[in-house]
Protein backbone atom coordinates (compact mmCIF):
# COMPACT_ATOMS: atom_id res chain seq x y z
CA UNK A 1 0.00 0.00 0.00
CA UNK A 2 2.82 2.40 0.84
CA UNK A 3 4.54 1.63 -2.46
CA UNK A 4 1.40 2.33 -4.48
CA UNK A 5 0.73 5.45 -2.41
CA UNK A 6 4.28 6.68 -3.03
CA UNK A 7 3.91 6.15 -6.78
CA UNK A 8 0.62 8.04 -6.82
CA UNK A 9 2.17 10.81 -4.72
CA UNK A 10 5.08 11.20 -7.14
CA UNK A 11 2.84 11.62 -10.18
CA UNK A 12 0.33 13.82 -8.35
CA UNK A 13 3.14 16.01 -7.03
CA UNK A 14 4.67 16.34 -10.50
CA UNK A 15 1.29 17.21 -12.01
CA UNK A 16 0.54 19.80 -9.32
CA UNK A 17 4.00 21.35 -9.73
CA UNK A 18 3.31 21.83 -13.44
CA UNK A 19 -0.16 23.32 -12.99
CA UNK A 20 0.73 25.44 -9.96
CA UNK A 21 3.99 26.52 -11.60
CA UNK A 22 2.07 27.90 -14.58
CA UNK A 23 -0.33 29.69 -12.21
CA UNK A 24 2.56 31.16 -10.20
CA UNK A 25 4.21 32.32 -13.42
CA UNK A 26 1.07 34.23 -14.40
CA UNK A 27 0.74 35.64 -10.87
CA UNK A 28 4.39 36.75 -10.81
CA UNK A 29 3.93 38.52 -14.13
CA UNK A 30 0.87 40.32 -12.79
CA UNK A 31 2.90 41.31 -9.72
CA UNK A 32 5.70 42.64 -11.91
CA UNK A 33 5.01 46.28 -11.06
CA UNK A 34 4.61 45.72 -7.29
CA UNK A 35 7.78 43.63 -7.17
CA UNK A 36 9.59 46.36 -9.09
CA UNK A 37 8.36 48.93 -6.56
CA UNK A 38 9.79 46.76 -3.78
CA UNK A 39 13.08 46.58 -5.67
CA UNK A 40 13.15 50.35 -6.21
CA UNK A 41 12.97 51.02 -2.47
CA UNK A 42 15.82 48.67 -1.57
CA UNK A 43 14.58 45.10 -1.84
CA UNK A 44 17.29 42.83 -3.21
CA UNK A 45 16.82 40.05 -5.76
CA UNK A 46 16.91 37.58 -2.88
CA UNK A 47 14.03 39.40 -1.21
CA UNK A 48 11.95 39.26 -4.41
CA UNK A 49 12.81 35.58 -4.78
CA UNK A 50 11.67 34.83 -1.24
CA UNK A 51 8.42 36.79 -1.71
CA UNK A 52 7.32 34.62 -4.64
CA UNK A 53 8.56 31.37 -3.08
CA UNK A 54 6.75 32.04 0.19
CA UNK A 55 3.51 32.45 -1.76
CA UNK A 56 3.90 28.86 -2.91
CA UNK A 57 4.80 27.73 0.61
CA UNK A 58 1.71 29.39 2.12
CA UNK A 59 -0.62 27.99 -0.53
CA UNK A 60 0.93 24.53 -0.16
CA UNK A 61 0.42 24.67 3.60
CA UNK A 62 -3.20 25.77 3.31
CA UNK A 63 -3.92 23.22 0.59
CA UNK A 64 -2.36 20.39 2.58
CA UNK A 65 -4.27 21.23 5.74
CA UNK A 66 -7.60 21.68 3.96
CA UNK A 67 -7.07 18.49 1.96
CA UNK A 68 -6.17 16.44 5.04
CA UNK A 69 -9.17 17.75 6.98
CA UNK A 70 -11.51 17.10 4.06
CA UNK A 71 -10.11 13.59 3.61
CA UNK A 72 -10.65 12.67 7.25
CA UNK A 73 -14.15 14.14 7.20
CA UNK A 74 -15.14 12.28 4.03
CA UNK A 75 -13.69 9.03 5.42
CA UNK A 76 -15.74 9.40 8.60
CA UNK A 77 -18.86 10.15 6.55
CA UNK A 78 -18.24 7.12 4.31
CA UNK A 79 -17.86 4.79 7.29
CA UNK A 80 -20.96 6.22 8.94
CA UNK A 81 -23.10 5.84 5.80
CA UNK A 82 -21.91 2.31 4.94
CA UNK A 83 -21.93 0.95 8.52
CA UNK A 84 -24.42 -1.92 8.72
CA UNK A 85 -24.00 -2.50 12.46
CA UNK A 86 -22.40 -5.95 12.16
CA UNK A 87 -19.61 -6.52 14.69
CA UNK A 88 -17.58 -8.79 12.44
CA UNK A 89 -17.27 -6.27 9.60
CA UNK A 90 -14.57 -3.70 9.05
CA UNK A 91 -16.79 -0.84 10.23
CA UNK A 92 -18.13 -2.48 13.37
CA UNK A 93 -14.85 -4.02 14.49
CA UNK A 94 -12.38 -1.17 13.99
CA UNK A 95 -14.15 2.02 12.96
CA UNK A 96 -12.30 5.20 12.04
CA UNK A 97 -8.66 5.53 13.06
CA UNK A 98 -6.76 8.56 11.76
CA UNK A 99 -3.05 7.96 10.93
CA UNK A 100 -1.84 11.28 12.28
CA UNK A 101 1.85 10.77 11.43
CA UNK A 102 1.00 9.82 7.86
CA UNK A 103 -1.30 12.82 7.53
CA UNK A 104 1.49 15.05 8.86
CA UNK A 105 3.79 13.62 6.19
CA UNK A 106 1.18 14.36 3.52
CA UNK A 107 0.88 17.97 4.70
CA UNK A 108 4.68 18.34 4.61
CA UNK A 109 4.64 16.87 1.09
CA UNK A 110 2.01 19.45 0.06
CA UNK A 111 4.16 22.26 1.48
CA UNK A 112 7.18 20.97 -0.46
CA UNK A 113 5.16 20.71 -3.69
CA UNK A 114 3.85 24.27 -3.32
CA UNK A 115 7.34 25.60 -2.62
CA UNK A 116 8.93 23.73 -5.55
CA UNK A 117 6.19 24.95 -7.90
CA UNK A 118 7.09 28.57 -7.08
CA UNK A 119 10.87 28.22 -7.56
CA UNK A 120 11.04 28.77 -11.33
CA UNK A 121 8.57 31.72 -11.35
CA UNK A 122 10.49 33.23 -8.43
CA UNK A 123 13.77 32.92 -10.33
CA UNK A 124 12.16 34.52 -13.38
CA UNK A 125 10.79 37.38 -11.27
CA UNK A 126 14.31 38.33 -10.14
CA UNK A 127 15.45 38.96 -13.69
CA UNK A 128 14.91 42.08 -15.70
CA UNK A 129 15.27 45.80 -15.24
CA UNK A 130 13.44 47.55 -12.39
CA UNK A 131 12.71 50.68 -14.46
CA UNK A 132 11.36 48.59 -17.32
CA UNK A 133 9.15 46.66 -14.93
CA UNK A 134 7.80 49.91 -13.48
CA UNK A 135 6.84 51.00 -16.98
CA UNK A 136 5.13 47.65 -17.54
CA UNK A 137 7.59 46.62 -20.25
CA UNK A 138 8.06 42.92 -20.87
CA UNK A 139 11.08 41.28 -22.36
CA UNK A 140 10.53 38.94 -25.30
CA UNK A 141 11.13 35.27 -24.65
CA UNK A 142 14.51 34.25 -26.04
CA UNK A 143 15.53 30.78 -27.12
CA UNK A 144 18.34 29.20 -25.13
CA UNK A 145 20.54 27.11 -27.46
CA UNK A 146 21.64 24.77 -24.65
CA UNK A 147 18.20 23.72 -23.46
CA UNK A 148 17.34 21.45 -26.41
CA UNK A 149 20.59 19.54 -25.83
CA UNK A 150 19.80 19.06 -22.14
CA UNK A 151 16.25 18.12 -23.07
CA UNK A 152 17.46 15.51 -25.56
CA UNK A 153 19.84 14.06 -22.96
CA UNK A 154 17.07 13.80 -20.37
CA UNK A 155 14.70 12.19 -22.88
CA UNK A 156 17.34 9.59 -23.78
CA UNK A 157 18.01 8.88 -20.10
CA UNK A 158 14.29 8.62 -19.36
CA UNK A 159 13.66 6.25 -22.24
CA UNK A 160 16.67 4.11 -21.34
CA UNK A 161 15.63 3.97 -17.68
CA UNK A 162 12.08 2.92 -18.57
CA UNK A 163 13.28 0.14 -20.87
CA UNK A 164 15.89 -1.04 -18.35
CA UNK A 165 13.34 -1.09 -15.53
CA UNK A 166 10.80 -3.02 -17.59
CA UNK A 167 13.36 -5.59 -18.74
CA UNK A 168 14.62 -5.91 -15.17
CA UNK A 169 11.13 -6.68 -13.83
CA UNK A 170 10.55 -9.15 -16.67
CA UNK A 171 13.83 -10.92 -15.87
CA UNK A 172 13.02 -11.11 -12.17
CA UNK A 173 9.60 -12.58 -12.98
CA UNK A 174 11.33 -15.57 -14.59
CA UNK A 175 12.63 -16.66 -11.19
CA UNK A 176 10.71 -19.43 -9.44
CA UNK A 177 9.45 -18.64 -6.87
CA UNK A 178 9.22 -14.91 -7.42
CA UNK A 179 10.87 -12.91 -4.63
CA UNK A 180 8.78 -9.76 -4.29
CA UNK A 181 11.07 -8.47 -1.54
CA UNK A 182 14.15 -8.42 -3.79
CA UNK A 183 15.79 -4.94 -3.69
CA UNK A 184 16.47 -5.18 -7.43
CA UNK A 185 12.73 -5.44 -8.03
CA UNK A 186 12.16 -2.24 -6.04
CA UNK A 187 14.88 -0.45 -8.02
CA UNK A 188 13.42 -1.66 -11.33
CA UNK A 189 9.92 -0.60 -10.28
CA UNK A 190 11.04 2.89 -9.35
CA UNK A 191 12.94 3.10 -12.65
CA UNK A 192 9.66 2.42 -14.48
CA UNK A 193 7.95 5.11 -12.37
CA UNK A 194 10.60 7.86 -12.35
CA UNK A 195 12.18 7.45 -15.79
CA UNK A 196 9.05 8.64 -17.67
CA UNK A 197 9.04 11.75 -15.49
CA UNK A 198 12.68 12.36 -16.46
CA UNK A 199 11.63 11.95 -20.10
CA UNK A 200 8.86 14.54 -19.69
CA UNK A 201 11.22 16.95 -17.92
CA UNK A 202 13.39 16.65 -21.02
CA UNK A 203 10.40 17.68 -23.10
CA UNK A 204 10.00 20.70 -20.81
CA UNK A 205 13.59 21.75 -21.46
CA UNK A 206 13.10 21.50 -25.23
CA UNK A 207 9.52 22.76 -25.17
CA UNK A 208 10.28 26.35 -26.22
CA UNK A 209 12.12 25.15 -29.31
CA UNK A 210 9.23 22.83 -30.14
CA UNK A 211 6.76 25.71 -29.85
CA UNK A 212 8.97 27.92 -32.03
CA UNK A 213 9.15 25.19 -34.69
CA UNK A 214 5.38 24.73 -34.61
CA UNK A 215 4.95 28.50 -34.97
CA UNK A 216 7.06 28.52 -38.13
CA UNK A 217 4.96 25.77 -39.69
CA UNK A 218 1.59 27.10 -38.49
CA UNK A 219 2.32 30.59 -39.78
CA UNK A 220 1.65 29.30 -43.31
CA UNK A 221 -1.76 27.87 -42.48
CA UNK A 222 -3.70 31.09 -41.97
CA UNK A 223 -4.23 33.99 -39.61
CA UNK A 224 -5.71 32.09 -36.64
CA UNK A 225 -3.03 29.33 -36.48
CA UNK A 226 -0.34 31.97 -36.94
CA UNK A 227 -1.54 34.10 -34.02
CA UNK A 228 -2.20 31.11 -31.75
CA UNK A 229 1.20 29.51 -32.39
CA UNK A 230 3.08 32.78 -32.05
CA UNK A 231 1.30 33.56 -28.76
CA UNK A 232 2.24 30.10 -27.46
CA UNK A 233 5.87 30.56 -28.48
CA UNK A 234 5.95 34.04 -26.93
CA UNK A 235 4.62 32.77 -23.56
CA UNK A 236 6.55 29.54 -22.88
CA UNK A 237 6.38 29.92 -19.07
CA UNK A 238 2.61 29.32 -19.02
CA UNK A 239 2.17 27.21 -22.17
CA UNK A 240 4.85 24.54 -21.66
CA UNK A 241 3.69 23.50 -18.14
CA UNK A 242 0.11 23.15 -19.43
CA UNK A 243 1.35 21.05 -22.33
CA UNK A 244 3.38 18.88 -19.96
CA UNK A 245 0.40 18.51 -17.60
CA UNK A 246 -1.70 17.17 -20.48
CA UNK A 247 1.12 14.76 -21.31
CA UNK A 248 1.18 13.53 -17.70
CA UNK A 249 -2.58 12.90 -17.73
CA UNK A 250 -2.33 10.96 -20.99
CA UNK A 251 0.61 8.97 -19.61
CA UNK A 252 -1.26 8.08 -16.44
CA UNK A 253 -4.36 7.07 -18.41
CA UNK A 254 -2.39 4.84 -20.77
CA UNK A 255 -0.43 3.34 -17.85
CA UNK A 256 -3.58 2.53 -15.87
CA UNK A 257 -5.39 1.09 -18.89
CA UNK A 258 -2.39 -1.07 -19.81
CA UNK A 259 -1.89 -2.26 -16.23
CA UNK A 260 -5.57 -3.12 -15.70
CA UNK A 261 -5.73 -4.93 -19.04
CA UNK A 262 -3.06 -7.39 -17.84
CA UNK A 263 -5.06 -9.51 -15.36
CA UNK A 264 -8.08 -10.03 -17.69
CA UNK A 265 -5.72 -11.01 -20.50
CA UNK A 266 -3.94 -13.47 -18.18
CA UNK A 267 -7.27 -14.94 -17.05
CA UNK A 268 -8.47 -15.36 -20.65
CA UNK A 269 -5.20 -17.02 -21.61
Amino acid sequence: ILMVGAIVAVFCGYLVVLLAGAAFAVAARRQQRSLAVAGSVGASRGDVFRIVVLQGTVLGTLGGMVGAAAGVGLAALFLRVTDNGAVGTFWGAWGLHVPWWLLAGIVVFAVAVGTIAALVPARTATRGDVLGALRGARRPARLNPKRPLWGLLLMILGLAGTVAGGLGIAALNLQKPIDYGDPLRTIALWAVVLAPIVFQIGILFAGHWVLAGIARVASRLGMAPRLASRDAAASPSRVIPAFAAIAVCVFLASFVLSATAGPPAASAR
